[in-house]
């Protein structure tokens, strides 16, 4: 539920199954036609959806040549282990350290990424009442810096799942291209189907065969769309040199299924104060998140909360709540006094819409950063 009640992952989870199987196969696609239809670089643009109202990007590949963000993107060995929905703990670095092995990629050789969504098509409601993404519309792309060759990609798959006691590589055609299935064999983690695009330099992953399908298509045809208008006005407005961007459209199902689950909560009384945080967020329109690296970090969230009173008692929240533990645990971290940290955050209602800028040094992230591997 999204209000009290069970909050373990499920099956459909978008962000904790996607994500988790992402980073364990970011490499792993299949073997497909080896006619070079469109220019490696653009094969990307074919994993905007149709509908889309959901859409982020990341250029990894900028974020490396800038002196707040260059340590984020780099390879590195801080992943030791992750946690699959079903809780199942494995080693990401030894998976990705085997991917290495047989393709020659590393983390360092992905370009960009690219994900969108038509959120409409995601059952919000699902088993159970968690989300259900088996039948959405969706497909995220991986632009490579350089040629992955199939063979490569199919034995990356099959060997990765070998050492998982619970995963299986499967081979399957899809759209005339053999594609990859990853599952798992216990079924409490989502399905995955990983394919590569025209060049080799480009991998898609989607969540069932028919977003697989519809990607493959727009590749070999060059159906290369952009992010729809509505959505491309959101990221407008973020900062204007932004490598990561973020935004979407909230469908009405899910205003619907948050008012039902407020509505819930109140008669709960464990759940009355989570409700309450909630409440101002049940009329969201629109949500856009963008992060600059530069000299500096800057981000910037732009939202429309559907009322000036959600857009204010959200400004308000975030002011007496959220913005007091942030600015702590930054100064906390850097050595700096609360009140020049809590300077750094700009939080402003204006009718409907809210915006919230916060920008840190490329010292306090060196700080940051320092005082965090100090804890471990």
């Amino acid at each position: 539920t999204l209000l009290g009640g069970n909050m373990r992952p499920h099956r459909g989870h978008i962000l904790a199954g996607v994500a988790i199987t992402i980073l364990t196969f970011l490499f792993i696609a299949c073997e497909g036609k080896k006619e070079q239809v469109a220019k490696p670089t653009d094969a990307i643009k074919a994993s905007i959806v149709p509908n889309a109202d959901f859409a982020a990007s990341v250029d990894l590949e900028a974020i490396r040549n800038t002196p707040a963000c260059k340590d984020f993107a780099k390879d590195n060995d801080t992943a030791k282990e992750i946690t699959t929905e079903s809780g199942k703990a494995q080693s990401a670095t030894g998976q990705l350290d085997e991917i290495q092995k047989i393709t020659g990629l590393s983390v360092n050789d992905v370009a960009s990424v690219l994900v969108s969504a038509d959120l409409n098509t995601l059952d919000i409601g699902g088993e159970g009442g968690e989300p259900d993404m088996s039948k959405a519309i969706g497909v995220l792309a991986v632009q490579l810096s350089k040629p992955l060759p199939n063979a490569k990609l199919v034995e990356a798959a099959k060997a990765v799942a070998a050492k998982d006691n619970n995963g299986t590589a499967e081979a399957i055609q899809v759209a005339g291209q053999t594609v990859v299935r990853l599952s798992a064999k216990d079924g409490d983690d989502p399905d995955l189907f990983v394919a590569s695009g025209p060049g080799e330099q480009t991998v898609f992953m989607a969540p069932n065969t028919a977003s697989l399908e519809g990607v493959l298509k727009r590749a070999k045809n060059g159906e290369f769309s952009s992010v729809p208008v509505e959505l491309e006005t959101l990221r407008k407005a973020l900062p204007p040199g932004a490598q990561f961007k973020l935004a979407f459209l909230t469908p009405p199902k899910l205003r619907e299924v948050v008012q039902e689950q407020i509505d819930k909560a109140k008669k709960d009384p464990d759940a009355t104060m989570l409700a309450g945080m909630v409440v101002p967020f049940k009329d969201l329109q629109s949500l856009a998140v963008g992060v600059e690296c530069g000299e500096d970090l800057k981000v910037g969230i732009g939202s429309d909360l559907g009322s000036p009173e959600g857009a204010n008692k959200v400004a308000t929240m975030l002011e007496t709540m959220v913005l007091p533990m942030a600015t702590g645990a930054i100064a906390k971290w850097t050595g700096k006094d609360p009140q020049e940290v809590s300077d750094r955050f700009d939080i402003k209602a204006d009718g409907k819409a809210l915006k919230v800028e916060v920008q840190l040094s490329q010292k306090d992230i060196e700080l940051m950063q320092k005082s965090n591997d100090q804890e471990k």
